[in-house]
């Protein structure tokens, strides 16, 4: 009997809580709430005409604008190399090339020589590589300035400039950029430093390139 009662009094106190507990109200009120939400945020179809041509007005572009804001567009390239007269390639009479430089997608290097066949010189070649670059490049047509820098009086540079249509593998120059007596000798000329280093400087303008 003492056991039926204690089970009594559990069953009881359950039921208490429950009907205590107003979260299962809720919920069966949130029901229709959420139905209604569900419903509402159902996609509609949407009135979209239909397209079949489209068109924009054509743009007309303020060049002198357009330049004011890009400022002045560099269509030349230019870089200096340095180079040592001690260099014992260069006293062997062996060619001394240059890193190689990136124009317009083609791979050029600048190298020099020296010539005693009557009176001792230094020779100057531009070269564009057979490799480096696209392959279906047949030809390049540029404008190259060579200037030897005089590091004491920048004016009395000695400036030699070419027009040559290159083709790949190929190279362009002087054997005879300068006597090599009277400007790689003497220091006081202004074209060598105090580690005999003399620095030459080259401005492309490439004119065609030619593909095939």
């Amino acid at each position: 009997m003492k056991i039926l009662i204690e089970d009594l009094k559990a069953s009881v106190k359950c039921a208490v809580d429950v009907i205590e507990d107003t979260s299962i109200v809720q919920v069966l009120n949130r029901i229709q709430q959420l139905e209604q939400e569900q419903e509402d945020c159902k996609s509609k179809t949407l009135d979209i005409p239909d397209v079949e041509y489209t068109w924009f007005e054509e743009s007309v572009i303020d060049t002198a604008t357009l330049v004011e804001q890009l400022g002045t567009i560099l269509y030349q390239y230019t870089f200096t190399s340095t180079f040592n007269v001690d260099d014992e390639n260069l006293q062997l009479g062996n060619e001394v090339y240059t890193d190689v430089h990136y124009i317009q997608g083609l791979a050029w290097c600048l190298f020099i020589r020296k010539f005693e066949t009557f009176a001792r010189s230094l020779g100057l070649f531009i070269q564009l590589n057979g490799s480096g670059h696209r392959q279906d490049v047949k030809s390049c047509t540029a404008t190259i300035s060579f200037k030897l820098l005089n590091v004491q009086h920048i004016k009395q540079s000695t400036e030699r400039t070419l027009t040559h249509t290159f083709n790949p593998g190929t190279h362009w120059g002087w054997s005879e950029f300068v006597h090599w007596d009277n400007i790689l000798v003497n220091k006081e000329k202004g074209f060598l430093d105090d580690n005999n280093n003399f620095a030459i400087q080259a401005t492309f303008k490439v004119i065609n390139i030619e593909r095939g």
